[in-house]
């Protein structure tokens, strides 16, 4: 399939070289009755000139549009209907801005832009964008659905050659962060028995960029090819990240074709570690007038999920229209890399950073139940929880406002853990109020369920002595017993006795009084 489309690519971009003066000759003849305004670049001069001209931008879904409203109904196979919307505004000469979104039973986008013109032949833009999407997960247990979020952000650089052929140098980059999500744990049986499904949505953090460069072959057409890397992590907890996690280059490709002054196609092909993704994009203006204009489009893509993400097709109609106070609409569609570069309102609508799907993915294991299901829902056992090893922490003792060397502990040297193979021992820390010193765990990425206990800080002022307990707990619950030790400051304050003064008895006379003394014990030893 890769190679059928990419195959198309390069037909339609010789086919459109052919079909260029045909092109470009009908465009000289058409009569255009409203003059109107268009931002250029003088290619002599490093400032950005205004100038009187009758060919406007090419303006299109993919390479953006002319007009600050863009309203479309999308369908997805996966996500069904939703509302897409973009309102676009130019600040001034040199910035513009760009907030959109899509609304629908099963997705949700919101993003903003901004752009920059830099100089003549410079611009950059960012992008940052919130993406949710109700998902589908297959676990043991059964189907689970959930909506699943995802932050991206994204920035752009374009250069404009001093070449006819070669029009643009081009840099991306992107980071996206999807949600971890922990769901209940379910139980479920099949033909060997009973089992606990352990049950989370891994999310991935993703990074990424391209290199990319823009040529036009003839005055009708446009082609554009960048080499692409990506890096896809997923935070796996039960299951192997191995067949998950993807890394590696790949490489876009998308043409633009001009088949009239008022018609235009556009095709994409992607292969990226991320998803793969092939759109095609066919744009129609409407209405040409002095100060407004609308273009009517219809799309197509179809998205090839990276790893177990899901594959979509999605088909859309847009309608973008533009009103302009300065007369600056379009009378027809023209390829013109030099208006297109100082046009930000028609950059900026093209994000640099736009996420087809929220990457995460199911993180499960199994465990296999003793009793049935009714009895384990009950009841939990209490040998799978933690429970303390045979070592144990030394007392510690400690001068007054000194900072001390770290206090480290693995967190299976402390506790046994039963449910070891599902990774979700935890320790923390009680006593400590007071002393000036804290207690931090942290989770080995490198070594499945362990991780390290770290006392440290500067101790008080005060003679004193902490009683310290050391919690664990696991996906069953807290340990029933701790890991106990003593932090003393400063000098161990040593136990006092108090005697109550007592009557005369005489022998053989009951003693009703029993309060005798009083001994408040502490660390220190008595004299």
């Amino acid at each position: 399939m890769k190679k059928n489309i990419i195959a198309l690519l390069l037909f339609i971009s010789f086919s459109g070289a052919l079909l260029a003066g045909n092109v470009v000759q009908t465009q000289q003849n058409t009569p255009t009755q409203n003059p109107s305004k268009n931002y250029t670049l003088d290619s002599n001069s490093n400032n950005v000139i205004t100038s009187e001209s009758d060919f406007l931008n090419l303006s299109s879904q993919s390479l953006g549009i002319k007009g600050p409203l863009n309203l479309g109904l999308q369908y997805s196979r996966n996500y069904g209907i939703f509302l897409s919307g973009k309102y676009v505004q130019r600040l001034n000469l040199f910035n513009a801005l760009a907030l959109g979104a899509e609304l629908g039973a099963k997705q949700r986008r919101v993003d903003l832009s901004w752009a920059n013109l830099l100089t003549n032949r410079q611009r950059i833009k960012f992008t940052a964008e919130y993406l949710a999407q109700k998902l589908d997960f297959n676990f043991l247990s059964g189907k689970s659905t959930n909506w699943v979020g995802q932050q991206a952000y994204g920035a752009s650089y374009e250069y404009l050659l001093h070449n006819p052929i070669a029009r643009y140098f081009s840099l991306n980059a992107y980071y996206a962060d999807a949600q971890n999500k922990n769901l209940s744990i379910k139980t479920y049986q099949d033909d060997t028995g009973y089992y606990e499904n352990l049950r989370r949505i891994a999310g991935a953090k993703t990074y990424g960029g391209s290199l990319g460069i823009t040529i036009t072959p003839a005055h009708s057409n446009m082609l554009g090819a960048s080499l692409d890397y990506d890096k896809v992590d997923y935070d796996m907890r039960y299951e192997s990240s191995k067949g998950q996690n993807r890394s590696g280059l790949g490489a876009t490709l998308n043409f633009a074709q001009l088949f009239s002054p008022y018609v235009k196609v556009s095709l994409l092909a992607s292969d990226r570690k991320t998803y793969d993704t092939y759109q095609a994009d066919l744009d129609w203006l409407l209405i040409h007038g002095l100060d407004h204009d609308l273009t009517f489009s219809l799309n197509g893509s179809r998205i090839i999920g990276g790893g177990s993400l899901p594959n979509d097709t999605v088909f859309g109609i847009n309608m973008m229209y533009h009103w302009d106070t300065d007369g600056a609409s379009q009378s027809h569609f023209l390829l013109d890399p030099f208006a297109q570069q100082s046009d930000l309102k028609n950059w900026v609508n093209d994000p640099a950073v736009y996420m087809q799907e929220v990457l995460a993915v199911k993180d499960e294991a199994k465990i296999q139940l003793k009793n049935t299901t009714e009895q384990h829902q009950n009841a939990v056992a209490a040998e799978e929880k933690p429970f303390p090893t045979d070592f144990h922490p030394k007392d510690e003792t400690y001068d007054k406002n000194v900072k001390i060397p770290d206090i480290q502990y693995k967190a299976l040297d402390l506790f046994n853990d039963p449910a070891e193979l599902f990774n979700t021992l935890t320790l923390w820390v009680t006593g400590l109020d007071g002393s000036g010193l804290q207690a931090t765990f942290t989770p080995d990425p490198e070594e499945k369920d362990n991780g390290t206990l770290v006392i440290s800080g500067t101790t008080s002022n005060v003679d004193e002595s902490y009683q310290v307990k050391i919690h664990a707990k696991n996906l069953y619950g807290e340990s029933e017993q701790t890991q106990d030790f003593t932090i003393t400051i400063g000098e161990a304050q040593k136990p006092t006795v108090q005697v109550h003064q007592q009557p005369p008895y005489k022998i053989g006379q009951a003693v009703e009084n029993q309060d005798i003394a009083d001994i408040d014990a502490v660390t220190g030893t008595l004299d």
